[in-house]
C-alpha cells in the first residue's frame, strides 16, 4: 500500500529495492475511496451496514479520515483541481512504482486515471505539503507499524517480454 496517506514505503522499502532493481505495484492509491475527495459527512450513512467501506471506516475512523482528506485537499489545491488527480500522480510519481491498482467505477474514472498516468513529476512543493498528513492509511491504522503494508515487489528485468498478467506472475522467481 502506497498513497498520499501511507507514504512509509518511500522511507525504507523503496530505497532498499533500488539496490536490487526491484519494481513495485502500488495498491490502493485512493485509500479505499477516501482520496477521491468527494466524500461528505453523510457519506458513511449511505453505506450498507457490514459492507467493506462500512467496516473499514467504522467508529471514529470515517470522521478522522474525512478531516485528513480536507487537509490534503487544501495542500493539493494550488497544484491539482481534484484530490483524485493528486493521489494518483503522487503514487505514480515514485520511480520505484511501475504500476498501480486503482479502483474505478466508471468510464470517466478510467479516462481520468489514464490522463493522470502521463509521467508528469509530482511537484516537490505539493509533496512537502502532503507529508504533514501522512501516516497509516484507513485500512491499516489498527495494525502494528511493522505489518501495515504488504509490498508487491517484482524484479523488473524478470518481467521484460511478459505480455499478460499470467506471464508476469510466471516470470517472477519463487
Amino acid at each position: 500500500m502506497f498513497n498520499l496517506f501511507e507514504q512509509r514505503p518511500a522511507d525504507r522499502l523503496f530505497p532498499a529495492g533500488t539496490a536490487t532493481n526491484t519494481a513495485y505495484i502500488a495498491r490502493v492509491p485512493f485509500d479505499s475511496g477516501s482520496l477521491i475527495g468527494h466524500w461528505i459527512p453523510q457519506t458513511y450513512d449511505r453505506w450498507e451496514p457490514g459492507s467493506v467501506p462500512d467496516t473499514l471506516f467504522r467508529g471514529d475512523r470515517f470522521a478522522q479520515t474525512l478531516q485528513r482528506v480536507e487537509e490534503l485537499k487544501k495542500a493539493c489545491a494550488p497544484y491539482y483541481p481534484r484530490l483524485a488527480e493528486a493521489a494518483m500522480r503522487y503514487t505514480l510519481g515514485s520511480p520505484e512504482v511501475k504500476t498501480v491498482i486503482p479502483g474505478m467505477a466508471s468510464t470517466s474514472d478510467v479516462e481520468a486515471n489514464v490522463a493522470y498516468s502521463d509521467g508528469a513529476p509530482f511537484p516537490t512543493g505539493c509533496a512537502s505539503s502532503c507529508a504533514a498528513t501522512s501516516g497509516p492509511g484507513t485500512s491499516t491504522r489498527d495494525q502494528p507499524a511493522d505489518t501495515t503494508w504488504m509490498p508487491h515487489p517484482r524484479r523488473w528485468n524478470d518481467m521484460k517480454g511478459a505480455s499478460t498478467l499470467y506471464d508476469l506472475v510466471r516470470a517472477v522467481p519463487e
